[in-house]
């Protein structure tokens, strides 16, 4: 009879105390970004366009952007130069920087605190990522691995992450109360399915973590 031999790679403690840390330390760069975002959208002035030209414009394209902005359209859009703008036009809002006229504007002015309100509470809401990360791997790189803890903490990820469908959903649906946009992105996201991959890894976990303390009352 022929035996299966299977190949068990197990990574020796130090190292992985190493990559946690390493990790943790990325997670606070991402969780420093995030905060940073948040805090600019407070103040930088609003974008919410339909075309960003991604090189230098034309001669022509040049003309029509140094022409008077629309009555719908803030004054800042007559401005050149390089400045930073909360980019309200994607999915999910981000902090950009445009070189030259970002363009005509989809913003309905006199709705622009609501559009910044909800933007800076999407980005705000992106923060809780980085930070729910940080905290696991943080307890990784002291050496705690099979912990019910870190289950909970691997459920707050898996939270997380689908909750950022939802969120991303209502930031699109209330674009049709601030913006005169009519196209909208409501397509799932795919840090849902990964959210509910995390589940998963949190219920292997848990399983491992109970055989765990199983093994340790018997010896």
């Amino acid at each position: 009879m022929k035996q299966t031999l299977q190949r068990i790679v197990i990574v020796p403690k130090r190292q992985a105390v190493r990559l946690s840390r390493f990790l943790r330390w990325l997670c606070l760069l991402a969780l420093a970004g995030n905060l940073a975002a948040t805090l600019f959208a407070v103040f930088l002035p609003l974008v919410n366009v339909e075309r960003l030209y991604q090189q230098p414009p034309t001669k022509e394209h040049q003309n029509v952007l140094l022409e008077p902005s629309s009555s719908n359209g803030p004054k800042a859009f007559s401005e050149q130069g390089n400045r930073w703008f909360l980019q309200l036009a994607e999915t999910s809002p981000a902090v950009q920087l445009f070189s030259f006229h970002p363009g005509p504007s989809l913003l309905i002015p006199d709705r622009a605190f609501i559009a910044r309100t909800l933007a800076v509470l999407t980005l705000a809401y992106g923060t809780l990522g980085p930070l729910a990360f940080f905290r696991l791997f943080d307890s990784y790189s002291k050496g705690c691995v099979f912990e019910l803890e870190n289950v909970r903490r691997l459920k707050h990820i898996g939270w997380w992450l689908i909750g950022t469908y939802p969120v991303m959903l209502m930031y699109e649906l209330s674009k049709t109360f601030w913006s005169t946009a009519t196209s909208f992105n409501i397509s799932p996201e795919g840090k849902f399915f990964m959210g509910l991959f995390i589940f998963m890894i949190a219920a292997i976990m848990n399983e491992a973590t109970r055989m765990n303390e199983e093994l340790a009352e018997t010896i």
